[in-house]
């Protein structure tokens, strides 16, 4: 089918002589027309159509879920210097400032000193014991990994 009119034509794997001749004539004839201007044909669904787009989302929210997502999937700042991602965020959320690395930076900043506060007051709070052991190791591809254990059950119990 005819990505610019909807035309159907046969595959060229159907005809005998396997030409796709017919193909090519039906190309030229649209040519010269704008391929910017292509309408999808009648009846059919759009990308558009099938997601939903979000609901109406201000920039200090978009900011705050971008931060999370960040911080979530540990993606380095660099993936919003990236052009071709700084085009699907503004494609997803138009309208909107797409922040660079720095400005994630700058948000990660307070919301790091709010963490590390709430942290130390927990630990403050805290009356017993706290076991920790850490392990860290490269992997033969060159992979860095840490690893953290803390027991199930208190200290007390091991006496």
């Amino acid at each position: 089918m005819c990505n610019t009119c909807a035309h159907i034509l046969i595959h060229p794997y159907e005809k005998n002589d396997k030409s796709n001749s017919s193909v090519w004539k039906h190309y030229r004839k649209h040519e010269g027309k704008s391929r910017g201007s292509a309408q999808p044909p009648p009846n059919q669904p759009t990308i558009d159509s099938l997601l939903a787009r979000p609901q109406m989302i201000n920039s200090s929210d978009l900011n705050r879920i971008l931060l999370q997502t960040t911080v979530t999937c540990n993606w380095p700042f660099d993936q919003f210097d990236i052009e071709i991602f700084r085009h699907l965020l503004h494609c997803g959320f138009p309208g909107h400032k797409i922040p660079n690395r720095l400005a994630i930076r700058r948000y990660l900043t307070p919301a790091a000193d709010k963490a590390r506060e709430e942290i130390k007051s927990r630990f403050e709070a805290h009356e017993g014991r706290i076991s920790l052991a850490l392990d860290c190791w490269t992997s033969s591809n060159r992979h860095e990994f840490m690893g953290t254990v803390s027991p199930i059950f208190p200290i007390s119990t091991l006496a």
